[in-house]
């Protein structure tokens, strides 16, 4: 069954997250603040798979890349910062 689950983010260099997959793949829908002004990225999850890690990566605008970030998830702004959310499978 597909639902959307949504994944809290932590300010921080690198992080990993357990997340079901939809079709094999991390199906990102928003990169965003919650009503709460939590980060956090929202994504397409089939309940009927394994869960899976998934390394994130939140840079601030200024700052280096990482060498191994896959693909841009998302940009937010949260007071005065926007940060970009990197990932790698």
């Amino acid at each position: 069954m597909k639902t959307i689950y949504k994944y809290p983010l932590k300010i921080t260099n690198v992080q990993q997250i357990q997340y079901t997959p939809n079709s094999g793949e991390f199906d990102c829908l928003k990169v965003g603040l919650d009503p709460n002004g939590n980060p956090c990225i929202w994504a397409v999850a089939n309940t009927k798979e394994e869960p899976k890690l998934i390394k994130i990566f939140v840079v601030g605008t200024g700052n280096p890349l990482p060498n191994d970030a896959d693909y841009h998830l998302g940009s937010f702004n949260q007071n005065m910062f926007v940060w970009h959310v990197f990932a790698k499978n």
